[in-house]
């Protein structure tokens, strides 16, 4: 029996119905889904929000005692059914905690922190990610040491048209294996080698999962919010400690829709 201890998930932009993370809290699973965010932005609902829908539903109706294997094969063809539309192709990153299994099961770039019995913190940060990071922090600290100010960045950023490219290519490497590979449920395979099973022991077990909204590590929602918000005073272009592939939305501040559950399991 999972036991929810906090759940929080909100949107980048102040419209719910555009958060494309999604959570579960069941008897037999917990789950932080992270749905890709779409290019196409003006179709709703996005496509990342249409496949972190169908994850939801299929985590609940999930057979208890299924594998990671098992589970994940369910899950993409759950995405597979929602089929590709006006808004893209659906695709979303999980972490899932399975009570029977006592296992965590992460696709993508969703994180966990395990912080009983013991200490330990899981994430995977995409190659191609990093890559395309690296190209918009050159352009725009080309634009600072011209000197442009950090309002203006922040209100238009003049490097994603540069990273459009990046963003539209790495779909090549999904879901496969090599240098720039990474795993993602968009209603294909995934394979072995990037499903990533973590056991987690027969102890009492409280963990943390997060969406790449949040910094890796945290343990609790307050201590993420605080490591956040500390983070994007420092680094408010997300282009240094934060570097990423865009920055805060200018309306709202926010650099991501990010989502963050914490649970127990009784030991056995």
């Amino acid at each position: 029996m999972i036991e929810a201890v906090e759940a929080f998930t909100e949107a980048k932009r102040d419209d719910p119905s555009r958060n494309e993370d999604a959570f579960v809290v069941a008897e037999h699973f917990a789950a932080v889904i992270d749905g890709v965010t779409s290019l196409s932005e003006g179709t709703l609902p996005t496509s990342g929000r249409l496949a972190a829908q169908a994850l939801v539903e299929a985590v609940r109706t999930l057979d208890p005692r299924a594998t990671a294997r098992e589970a994940v094969d369910a899950l993409s063809r759950a995405v597979a059914e929602v089929g590709t539309g006006p808004a893209g192709v659906p695709r979303a990153a999980v972490a899932i905690v399975s009570a029977a299994r006592r296992e965590l099961w992460r696709v993508g770039d969703c994180g966990a922190t395990l912080i009983a019995p013991r200490q330990a913190v899981f994430f995977d940060a995409k190659s191609v990610d990093a890559l395309t990071a690296d190209a918009r922090a050159l352009v725009l600290q080309a634009h600072l040491a011209r000197g442009a100010s950090r309002k203006s960045l922040l209100a238009e950023d003049p490097a994603w048209p540069f990273v459009v490219p990046f963003v539209e290519a790495q779909w090549e490497h999904a879901n496969a294996v090599g240098e720039f590979g990474f795993g993602v449920i968009d209603g294909g395979e995934v394979p072995d080698a990037h499903l990533h099973v973590d056991p987690l022991g027969p102890e009492p077990i409280e963990i943390a999962l997060y969406s790449d909204g949040f910094l890796p590590g945290s343990t609790t929602l307050a201590e993420a919010e605080a490591a956040l918000s500390a983070a994007l005073a420092r680094d408010p272009l997300c282009i240094e400690e934060l570097r990423g592939t865009k920055g805060p939305h200018p309306a709202t501040g926010r650099m991501d829709d990010r989502t963050f559950v914490r649970v127990r399991l009784p030991g056995v």
